[in-house]
């Protein structure tokens, strides 16, 4: 089941109608139907509504700060409904989509200054739903022209966990590494980033050879 968008001057709608009631009421021309009809938005023509609508992210069309449009996929991960932006203004550091801490706040500017400017942006931090929880999200934007901006939103809660995850295990590993009898070294390429003390030892360093390319 989809959920469409539905804002002053356009709407998605899913059309089960008779080809004969459908081509009479003018939505289709005589002899097709189709399950997703987009009405043309007065700054939006209807190809770009369905592309929209098609993308697997959550997408959202900026206007002079306000979503004017989104998809389905937005109403499922923000907890927005069909017809109503959950948040007012896009871009407010407070009350808005972002939850922003100290230094954030500050990259957020910045990014969004750029993104203002023509250049695409990207940044991490959480962002908010409709009913006040949140996530771990990544937002990408770009002006597109004609002072709409393309805002994709993707939740990365999973990855974040990964992540952590990793680092942790690696931090563990590392321990353990510098505490054991045999030389070790960890290897990115040809070059070491770490070693234990004994690796050093068993190669005469004096100190531990981080950095060195091991041919």
């Amino acid at each position: 089941e989809m959920a469409f968008v539905q804002r002053p001057g356009f709407t998605f709608a899913r059309v089960h109608l008779p080809v004969r009631q459908a081509a009479k009421s003018g939505r289709f021309e005589s002899g097709q139907t189709s399950r997703r009809q987009a009405v043309t938005h007065p700054t939006m023509t209807k190809a770009e509504l369905q592309l929209l609508e098609a993308c697997p992210e959550a997408m959202i069309v900026v206007q002079e700060g306000q979503a004017v449009a989104w998809n389905s996929q937005a109403c499922r991960t923000l907890e927005w409904s069909s017809k109503k932006a959950g948040v007012e203004r896009i871009w407010d550091e407070k009350g808005g989509l972002w939850f922003l801490e100290g230094d954030e706040v500050g990259l957020f500017e910045s990014k969004v200054e750029r993104m203002m400017k023509g250049s695409a942006s990207n940044m991490r931090c959480r962002i908010l739903r409709k009913t006040g929880s949140m996530f771990d999200g990544e937002w990408k934007a770009v002006l597109v022209g004609n002072g709409k901006v393309m805002l994709q939103i993707r939740d990365i809660s999973e990855r974040v966990v990964y992540e952590e995850v990793i680092r942790d295990s690696e931090q563990r590993f590392r321990s353990l590494a510098r505490h054991a009898m045999e030389g070790i070294a960890f290897l990115e390429g040809t070059r070491i980033v770490d070693a234990s003390e004994q690796f050093a030892i068993v190669f005469g360093w004096q100190e531990l050879p981080s950095g060195v390319d091991i041919l």
